[in-house]
């Protein structure tokens, strides 16, 4: 989802196969998309909502660089339940300093 008038983008990204988890892919991609989205496309801001639960995705949100804004409530319908979903953001500025 990219948002051209405000100079923002959604990102998202999923593991399907469990065999290759663990091995820095999604690492990779990671810093690929980001450049990208900051180089090519000119954003200002790159964000994210993960459930509170992942901790393994938040970890590597942190690794290259995203911050963890905040918490929405409630936020969405998963298994049958409303779940949590932290809100995290990166700046291009910060990824510029950084990179």
């Amino acid at each position: 989802s990219i948002d051209q008038k405000n100079k923002k983008a959604e990102y998202y990204i999923a593991m399907g196969e469990p065999n290759l988890k663990g091995k820095g892919i999604s690492t990779k991609a990671s810093k690929l998309i980001l450049k990208y989205g900051f180089n090519e496309l000119k954003l200002n801001r790159i964000y994210l909502f993960t459930e509170v639960e992942n901790v393994p995705a938040q970890k590597l949100f942190e690794k290259v660089g995203f911050v963890k804004e905040g918490c929405i409530r409630s936020d969405i319908s998963s298994h049958g339940r409303f779940v949590d979903r932290f809100v995290y953001g990166i700046i291009c500025d910060e990824y510029l300093k950084d990179s």
